[in-house]
Parts: C-alpha cells; sequence; structure tokens
C-alpha cells in the first residue's frame, strides 16, 4: 500500500513538473516578437521611466515621447517636398550668446566675442551644427543623384559624417529596438523612445540670440559682420546694429 501511495506521489509530482516546463515554454514564446509586420503602437516603459538629469546648458528633460518611424516628411515618396524641408532647415538660432557668467558658471571654453557686447560671447549649439550637417549631407546626395556640381566640398561633406559619428558614438543610445521577422527586417518601427523637445531648445536659443542669419553660406570672404545685423523685435542690440550698419535688415 505504501509503495502505490509513493508511485503515485512520484506520477502526480512528474506530471506537474512537465506542466511547469511546458507553461514556461509557452510563456517564453509568447514573450518574443514573432508578427511579420512591426507594430505601430509598442512604448518601451523599462528604461524610458527611469530618471535623467537635465541638459546642462537648456535644462531639458526627456519628456517627450516618440515613435521611431520609417517614412517621415522628409523622406516621403514625394522627393521635392521633402527636398523643400531640408533646405528649409535653419541652423540661424542655433548661433547664440551667452555672458562671462553663463560662461565661468557653465565652465565652458573661451569663443570669439560677441560684437554688440564686449560680456557676451558667441557658440554654436551642437544640434544645430549636426542640423547643418545632415542638411549638406542631403543636398550632397541630392545634387549627385540628379548629376550636379557639388555645392560643397568633399573634406566638408566627410567632416559632417565624421562629426554625427562623433555624436552618436558620444550619446551611445542603448534603445533596445525590437526585431520582426519581416523580409525587411524593420526594427523598433511604432515604438516609443523619451526625447528631449527640440522646440524647447529652440526657445532656449532664442532666448540668447546673437543676431545670427546664415547668408551666402559658401562665401568665405564675406564680412562675418554682415550675418550679426538680423535681430529678432525687442533685441537689446537693435539700436547698435542701426548705429553701425545705418538700418537694420530683417
Amino acid at each position: 500500500m505504501s509503495r502505490r501511495r509513493n508511485l503515485f506521489i512520484f506520477v502526480l509530482l512528474t506530471l506537474s513538473l512537465c506542466c511547469n516546463l511546458l507553461l514556461a515554454i509557452i510563456v517564453s514564446r509568447l514573450g518574443i516578437k514573432t508578427t511579420s509586420e512591426p507594430s505601430q503602437h509598442v512604448c518601451n516603459t523599462s528604461s524610458s521611466e527611469q530618471s535623467e538629469p537635465k541638459s546642462p546648458y537648456a535644462g531639458l528633460e526627456r519628456d517627450y515621447k516618440i515613435p521611431f518611424s520609417w517614412i517621415t516628411d522628409y523622406s516621403s515618396g514625394n522627393e521635392e517636398a521633402a527636398n523643400e524641408l531640408w533646405e528649409a532647415i535653419s541652423i540661424d538660432t542655433g548661433i547664440i550668446a551667452l555672458s562671462s557668467e553663463e560662461i565661468t558658471t557653465k565652465d565652458l571654453p573661451q569663443s570669439q566675442p560677441f560684437p554688440w557686447d564686449t560680456d557676451m560671447s558667441i557658440y554654436l549649439v551642437e544640434g544645430y551644427h549636426n542640423l547643418h550637417c545632415l542638411k549638406n549631407i542631403h543636398r550632397s546626395l541630392v545634387e549627385f543623384r540628379n548629376g550636379l556640381n557639388q555645392s560643397r566640398s568633399w573634406p566638408h561633406i566627410t567632416h559632417c559624417v565624421d562629426a554625427l559619428r562623433q555624436d552618436i558614438m558620444c550619446n551611445a543610445d542603448d534603445t533596445p529596438r525590437y526585431s520582426t521577422q519581416s523580409k525587411g527586417k524593420a526594427t523598433g518601427i511604432g515604438q516609443y523612445r523619451r526625447c528631449r523637445n527640440w522646440a524647447k531648445l529652440e526657445a532656449w536659443t532664442k532666448q540668447h540670440s546673437s543676431c545670427f542669419k546664415f547668408i551666402n553660406e559658401t562665401d568665405d570672404d564675406l564680412n562675418n559682420l554682415e550675418r550679426f545685423k538680423y535681430c529678432p523685435p525687442g533685441s537689446p542690440y537693435t539700436e547698435k546694429v542701426k548705429q553701425y550698419f545705418g538700418d537694420l535688415v530683417q
């Protein structure tokens, strides 16, 4: 009797173990993305919710959720419209003027003096430099595609490609993009990530306007001061610009 009871218990335990193993396999497989088309509403909630310090200069937070996209207006099939968007990219507000106090507080290296205030210096915000480089690379590709002469030098373009490489490796984005079994091997499409809000960065740069406008981009002989006479309304430097140039160019 005792031997039968022990055998019965052994059978039950064996069946239980097999069931648990089977359940674990099922759960594991359900947890793997196997759809042939990427999801459009996947939100990363593991790493994205972790707190991160504000950016050191503009005080930006990663409080803006944006999904990875395969196609945007900048890469649409309407090449004319896409090219217009690329050409409309401006880095003007990314050339900023910072006070000596801000420079010292943020431990920034000394920079060229701002022409309208001896206490200010001129800096180029990194994000705007990257956009400038992307715009130049895109322009070079369009010119090559259409059989046109290159308007930007080869060293300038290779500098831009390398500058983007440096920035990508500096930021070391560790977001795990989900994969699929689709033929296109698309990854992460529709998956949300936390970003900084570009509009907030732009608002910060406008608060530190240097009255800059990137006119005649390829003219190396242009007096650079000519690019610092485009002050926005309400700028404290408007009168000094008028005194120097005689009128204010908008």
